[in-house]
């Protein structure tokens, strides 16, 4: 089975963009670059899901959703190590 994703379809996320703003008529606070790659983080998330749909390995998804978003341009790092921290 082959699947390809592809982050050329800017329209229909602009579409989603532009109804997502009509509907919730905020005013954010973050700046435009933040507002460009929170969006794309989202509409990229949808449309792996909606391509793939459910049930596979979580390690599928974020394969395909890393592939979808550098082909957008972004630079990606997966899994990095967070040091912790627990106070008592």
């Amino acid at each position: 089975m082959l699947i390809y994703l592809s982050s050329n379809d800017n329209s229909q996320m602009k579409r989603m963009d532009n109804k997502i703003d009509s509907q919730l008529k905020i005013k954010s606070s973050l700046s435009d670059e933040e507002e460009r790659i929170g969006r794309a983080i989202i509409n990229t998330a949808y449309q792996v899901h909606k391509t793939l749909g459910p049930g596979l390995l979580e390690r599928v998804y974020e394969v395909c959703f890393c592939h979808v978003l550098t082909e957008a341009g972004f630079s990606i790092q997966r899994q990095l190590d967070i040091r912790l921290y627990m106070i008592k």
